[in-house]
């Protein structure tokens, strides 16, 4: 019998495909459980009941909207023509790119720092200069990004035209990124990439994203620049943004291809790039008094690169369709060692963020909730393949244990203004609430008062930051 069909007898059928719903449908492994499933995509099914976070969103408002999947494919191709959007005066694209460099690159990691602001200087200063179309770019996307995430935060429906309006321009180029092949466009590409994970249907960020990884693959930036014997000559600066690129890119397309149940673009055995190197690229006027490990931006970063590893193998064991229940167990060991050495070489300036100073508390604050859901992921009780009661039992707990600390989390991002608000997290939010749901349900016979009433508020935190976030979420336009 094969492995494929050895995996359906313990399976129950993938949830009802949605014609015409592009890059939406779960595809993957499914549960044997009928009373509770893992993720699937943007949905999950509860003791019968399917629940999509994508069917808050009114399809037809969606549809007209610059957020669609058919809108991102008119604008790539050239279909949908784009008016020419300006830059915004210098002093203004100085403070966007300045606040950028301080929120969003940490995590990204894509950009050179100095060489980003000598861009922005040259663009506001250097009379007949004209950027690249890939340096163009990327500067447009600087301010989209920046913009929408000020828009959903502080509801300014300007700031979100203005995002809408350089992302759309800067999309329009799509082509012309595709066939230039130099570090600058695929850095380009991959900022929309990031971009588009934003919106509340997973479709165009996902063929971005996937495409997008291939240019990289066949760019070889999957490849040490050591493996190349008769190589191009590349800077020690071009060799970095190369990992940098290929890291975050890959982080993203890891944490799309799982989260939507599709099989992982690449195999880890087919890649030797190392990660990327803390460098110093603190600017001209930065604290002198930064200390080493604060002298490098991007260090939280280092460490989503290196967190896709395991990541990657638990999808690719655990969350295989072809996955076996005789390697259960063996594969769950592996994925806690795993996962334990990650946590275990995080910088201690990272490490916890009851520890962690007030500049790297966010940083520290967003290791621990990708550690948790990790684990959430790893124990939950629609993959286990043990029959053994104990182990049955020992997996809830821990999912308990991790939705908790995820809970605990969410509220220390929320009170900082500071929760990412996609539909990648938002269906963490929701398996969590209902695996506790699910577990308490399994336990109902032992339950005592307090751990009702301990439920009880664990449950009304989960719905306050779902409403909040599915509110900011389902705003389109």
């Amino acid at each position: 019998m094969p492995a494929s069909a050895r995996a359906l007898e313990n399976s129950r059928p993938l949830p009802q495909f949605k014609h015409n719903c592009f890059g939406d449908n779960y595809l993957g492994v499914s549960s044997a459980d009928s009373l509770l499933s893992n993720i699937s995509g943007t949905s999950l099914s509860v003791f019968g009941h399917e629940i999509d976070i994508t069917d808050f969103v009114a399809d037809k408002d969606y549809d007209d909207s610059y957020m669609s999947y058919n809108y991102v494919m008119r604008v790539a191709l050239n279909v949908e023509q784009v008016d020419h959007v300006d830059l915004p005066p210098y002093n203004v694209l100085k403070d966007y790119s300045t606040w950028f460099l301080r929120s969003m690159h940490p995590y990204l990691m894509l950009f050179d720092k100095p060489t980003l602001m000598n861009l922005i200087w040259r663009i506001g200063h250097e009379p007949g200069f004209t950027p690249s179309i890939a340096e163009n770019v990327g500067v447009h996307m600087v301010i989209a990004s920046l913009t929408y995430q000020i828009s959903v935060r502080n509801r300014e429906a300007s700031l979100m035209d203005e995002s809408h309006r350089h992302y759309r321009y800067a999309l329009s180029f799509f082509k012309d990124l595709w066939l230039s092949h130099t570090w600058q466009d695929v850095q380009a590409l991959t900022l929309i990439v990031h971009h588009l994970r934003n919106f509340p249907k997973p479709g165009a960020a996902w063929i971005m994203a996937s495409t997008t990884f291939q240019l990289a693959i066949e760019l070889g930036y999957h490849r040490s620049a050591k493996a190349w014997a008769d190589g191009p000559n590349l800077s020690n600066l071009e060799v970095e943004i190369r990992k940098r690129t290929f890291w975050t890119l890959y982080a993203l397309t890891t944490n799309l291809s799982g989260k939507l149940g599709r099989p992982m673009l690449i195999s880890l055995n087919d890649i030797d790039v190392e990660f990327p190197e803390p460098v110093d690229d603190s600017l001209p006027g930065d604290d002198t008094g930064l200390d080493a490990f604060h002298r490098c931006s991007f260090q939280v970063g280092i460490q989503v690169a290196k967190f896709t590893i395991p990541l990657s193998q638990l999808y690719r064991t655990l969350y295989s369709i072809n996955a076996s229940p005789q390697t259960y167990e063996d594969n769950l060991k592996r994925l806690e060692a795993g996962i334990r050495q990650w946590r275990e070489e995080i910088p201690v300036e990272l490490r916890d963020p009851a520890t962690a100073s007030q500049d790297d508390y966010i940083f520290a604050l967003y290791l621990e909730y990708w550690y948790q859901e990790y684990h959430l992921h790893m124990y939950h009780p629609a993959m286990c393949r043990s029959k053994d009661a104990a182990a049955i039992n020992s997996n809830m707990d821990k999912c308990l244990q991790a939705s908790q600390k995820l809970l605990h989390a969410c509220i220390a991002m929320k009170k900082t203004r500071s929760l990412d608000n996609t539909w990648i997290n938002i269906v963490t939010y929701v398996a969590a609430m209902f695996t506790t749901l699910f577990v308490y349900y399994q336990r109902r016979d032992r339950i005592s008062s307090v751990d009702m009433e301990k439920l009880r508020i664990d449950m009304n935190e989960w719905v306050d930051l779902t409403g909040e976030s599915g509110q900011l979420l389902g705003k389109s336009r």
